[in-house]
């Protein structure tokens, strides 16, 4: 049969590490690396390599030296996964066996090259943990045993946002990108509800007779705040829903723009309950100041037509529009200070030509020693 060569990511795992992090066994055992010559594929890699035949028994070559037989297959590990990439998993026992020096290194912390995961127990914490195995040592040189180091855990849901550790001390990392974005999307909203004031408060003069008979019939301010603060809230809930229905237009144009796989969280219960505490908090901010200045307007006046605007009146509406175009402004400049930066991290001189240059990856051993030879294949290449 003819020689197929597909290159996939993969991992060394102990035998519990696919219990652990949860993978949904498609065939084979659950037990997968209990062998020392077994290997366990993602759903995609077997139909890749075996297409409908049955994967489980057949034996593969990995990193064309270790002949590995396949003893399960699971589910592709999903986009937004730390392990997504992780399309076959090896027993670790096996990377101890051809690696010497792993056995050797226990001692060296100055080594970091892997990774370790636990799971505590129900009726612990992290940081019960944390303390117990603080200050666990073991042999240390000199060299090592001057930065004093110390083991501790990091919880999985700080993996992606909380990651970043300086002096030994958690930092942050990716978080401060999220609460960026959130920062310029509350002043985007508060702008938007400021604008919905602006515009309900300049429409006063045809709302007053309204007012004016709703309350020479016995309308409670109450009872108009109330009114003012349901269409408010009707104008928002329309608005959401125009919203949603450009996310889902443009999603999967941002997906392939961005190269993510964002789904729309639609069984997400905490998703609509803050999508919903959003509404009220927005139909509140906009309409509140609408509502009790239309609210306040004197029947009597309006009726016999002499309800004119106090002399400071207008001054809320003044400081709205200037807060609004001070706020516009700040974001346009800051946008044309990020383009500027942008434009200069892409075309600063970097000291050599980037021009026509290639990058290969070379992680299989196949290629070890041969840089020569590909160079030369290469320049033999140019038409």
């Amino acid at each position: 049969m003819e020689k197929q060569v597909f290159p996939r990511p993969g991992n060394y795992m102990q035998r519990m590490g696919p219990e652990l992090f949860g993978l949904e066994i498609v065939k084979g055992e659950k037990d997968g690396l209990r062998e020392i010559n077994s290997i366990m594929l993602s759903e995609s890699t077997a139909n890749a390599l075996f297409g409908e035949e049955e994967p489980i028994g057949k034996t593969i070559r990995v990193s064309n030296q270790h002949d590995m037989n396949v003893s399960a297959v699971y589910e592709d590990i999903p986009f937004n996964n730390t392990f997504n990439d992780t399309e076959f998993i090896i027993p670790w026992d096996k990377y101890v066996a051809d690696n010497e020096w792993v056995k050797n290194g226990e001692d060296n912390w100055g080594n970091n090259s892997f990774q370790m995961f636990v799971q505590i127990a129900d009726n612990t914490s992290f940081e019960q943990v944390t303390n117990t195995i603080r200050d666990v040592k073991k042999t240390l040189n000199e060299d090592t045993a001057e930065f004093n180091p110390q083991i501790f855990l990091l919880p999985m849901e700080d993996w992606h946002l909380r990651s970043s550790f300086e002096n030994g001390k958690q930092v942050g990392g990716r978080i401060k990108y999220v609460w960026l974005f959130a920062i310029i999307g509350a002043f985007v909203l508060l702008l938007a509800c400021i604008n919905f004031m602006n515009l309900s408060t300049a429409r006063s003069e045809k709302r007053a007779k309204e007012v004016g008979i709703r309350k020479s019939i016995g309308s409670l301010k109450g009872q108009l705040i109330y009114q003012f603060l349901s269409e408010s809230f009707l104008v928002v809930v329309f608005a959401f829903i125009v919203a949603l229905i450009i996310v889902l237009l443009s999603l999967n144009g941002f997906n392939e723009l961005a190269v993510k796989e964002i789904a729309f969280p639609w069984a997400n219960t905490n998703f609509w309950l803050v999508s919903l505490l959003f509404i009220l908090f927005t139909a509140l901010l906009a309409g509140s100041y609408p509502a009790l200045y239309l609210s306040s307007f004197r029947p009597v006046d309006v009726l016999k037509g002499t309800f004119k605007a106090g002399k400071y009146s207008g001054l809320p509406r003044k400081i709205l529009v200037v807060l609004q175009f001070t706020v516009s402004v700040a974001f346009i400049i800051g946008t044309v200070i990020v383009m500027q930066q942008i434009n200069y991290a892409k075309n600063r001189p970097i000291g050599y030509d980037k021009e026509g240059l290639i990058q290969v990856p070379t992680f299989s051993r196949d290629f070890e020693g041969k840089t020569d030879l590909m160079r030369t294949e290469f320049l033999n290449s140019e038409p």
